[in-house]
């Protein structure tokens, strides 16, 4: 049975340059095709393989960071894998909105700590924009998001504008 999983956990990871050859060797060796972006403050990915390798990677990443649960993971089947190969990534950010917003009216005022971000996405007064690939939010999304159907994470801030 063939698995596609897509998951993010906000974690303090020391050194995020250290991992990218293992992890890539880890979903090689695995069968594993998708990619996985580490920063600073967690882990992203989509990836796709055979249920106990999906599995295992589950294990490894828990094990390596040292948590127990994901703070989103999203699991269905398919029929085939989706992705060409297995990339690793490394970013600045898990979601990388300073790099695009860099005009001043953008910047932020309050930072979320990785252990706030739960409780913040489910408060009444908070909207929740979910700016993935359509196939990725069309596998799961977040509650009550709202999907704005860009095509490019670059026409985000475009969108926001709209919104606010």
């Amino acid at each position: 049975m063939l698995k596609l999983i897509s998951f993010y956990k906000f974690v303090k990871i020391k050194s995020p340059i250290d991992n990218k050859f293992t992890f890539r060797k880890f979903l090689i060796d695995n069968k594993l095709k998708g990619s996985i972006i580490f920063s600073l403050e967690g882990i992203n990915g989509s990836v796709s393989g055979k249920q106990s390798n999906i599995d295992l990677l589950i294990k490894f990443l828990k094990e390596k960071f040292s948590f127990k649960d994901f703070d989103t993971i999203n699991e269905c089947e398919v029929d085939f894998i989706p992705f060409k190969r297995a990339k690793i990534k490394i970013k600045n950010e898990v979601v990388p909105l300073n790099e695009l917003f860099n005009d001043d009216k953008y910047k932020f005022q309050n930072r979320i700590e990785p252990e706030d971000w739960n409780k913040l996405i489910l408060s009444n007064d908070v909207t929740v924009v979910d700016v993935r690939k359509s196939f990725e939010s069309e596998i799961g999304t977040f509650e009550k998001a709202i999907n704005p159907k860009i095509n490019d994470f670059r026409k985000f801030p475009e969108y926001f504008e709209k919104l606010s």
